[in-house]
């Protein structure tokens, strides 16, 4: 899949681990596979364990239904939709590629991306390097800056409505 515009599977066999993969693949991905969104139906509610097993997440608590960001790896610079929205109703699991330059609204008309769950993400990924760093190199400029992302991230979390998952 590459570049398609919105996708759709109706009945399926796909399990959440599959969605799994699915995502895990999606942040690999050096190209974005869709430009709006990826609707599968899906009989039960997001077990999230599962859903997102290995991975950094914002769960988000500003819309009625469950609402959870994943940022593409970095290091793929051909990415243009560099976060993933998830989100289930309807009885789908919906899929939706954001860019900052993109303005992304629910049908009441609130933004459901906005700059700071891709701030977020990066700062969460931030202190994930700056951590194994200090593994290394016990060095105080390094608790130092641990320490401020981590107040910036307990701001921000309330700020943006959110919690921050971090995968293990």
């Amino acid at each position: 899949m590459k570049n398609c515009y919105s996708v759709e599977i109706g009945e399926n066999w796909l399990s959440y681990t599959d969605m799994n993969r699915f995502i895990k693949f999606w942040t690999q991905s050096a190209v974005d596979m869709f430009d709006d969104y990826l609707k599968i139906k899906m009989e039960d509610d997001i077990p999230e364990n599962e859903l997102f097993d290995g991975m950094t997440r914002l769960n988000s608590s500003r819309f009625r239904s469950p609402t959870y960001f994943v940022m593409a790896n970095s290091t793929k610079s051909e990415r243009e939709r560099p976060i993933l929205v998830v989100l289930y109703e309807e009885n789908k699991l919906k899929f939706l590629a954001w860019s900052p330059e993109d303005i992304l609204q629910n049908v009441n008309g609130r933004d459901i991306c906005r700059q700071i769950e891709l701030d977020a993400l990066k700062d969460v990924e931030r202190r994930k390097e700056l951590k194994k760093k200090l593994e290394e190199n016990d060095e105080e400029d390094i608790r130092k800056q641990i320490r401020q992302l981590n107040e910036k991230l307990m701001e921000m979390e309330v700020r943006g409505k959110f919690s921050i998952v971090e995968s293990s």
